[in-house]
C-alpha cells in the first residue's frame, strides 16, 4: 500500500461508482459510502472488490463543496449548488471490510475538472480549520 502525502478527513458521504471500460458498460453504477476524503483521493466501502489499477468514474455527494467554486453559475444556479463532485480515479488497493460482504477500497484521483479540484481543496481546508479551532473536551 502506498503512503499518501495529503491528510484524509473522516467523513461518511454517499457515492456512486462506475468502472470505466471499453466498450462502455451498460451496468448501473454501484452505491458505496466514502469513509475518508482528501484532495488526492478517497477510501470507500461498497459490496465488491476492485482490482488495483482499475479506473473508476465516481460521483461523490459531498455537501457544501460547491460554494468554493469561483464560477457565477455555482452561485446563481441552485442545481449547481447541490451538484455532486464527479471524478475519475485509479484503484490503489481493495480489501475485505470488517463486515461480511463489504470491501474497502482506496483510490487516487486522476481526473477532475480544475475548478472542481480547487473547490474541493478549499472545502477540505475549511473543514480542517474548523476542526482545529474546536476546543477539545
Amino acid at each position: 500500500m502506498e503512503k499518501r502525502d495529503d491528510p484524509r478527513i473522516p467523513k461518511e458521504i454517499p457515492l456512486e461508482i462506475q468502472t470505466i471500460t471499453y466498450p462502455p458498460s451498460e451496468a448501473s453504477p454501484e452505491e458505496g459510502t466514502v469513509v475518508d476524503i482528501g484532495h488526492g483521493g478517497i477510501r470507500f466501502v461498497c459490496a465488491r472488490a476492485y482490482e488495483p489499477k482499475a479506473v473508476l468514474q465516481l460521483t461523490i455527494h459531498l455537501q457544501g463543496w460547491q460554494r468554493h467554486k469561483r464560477s457565477v453559475s455555482s452561485i446563481l444556479d441552485s442545481d449547481a449548488a447541490v451538484a455532486p463532485l464527479s471524478a475519475v480515479a485509479e484503484v490503489k488497493w481493495s480489501e475485505q471490510g470488517s463486515f461480511p460482504g463489504t470491501w474497502v477500497t482506496g483510490v487516487r484521483f486522476t481526473d477532475i475538472y480544475d475548478d472542481d479540484y480547487q473547490a474541493l481543496e478549499k472545502h477540505l481546508r475549511a473543514i480542517l480549520q474548523r476542526r482545529e479551532q474546536k476546543p477539545s473536551s
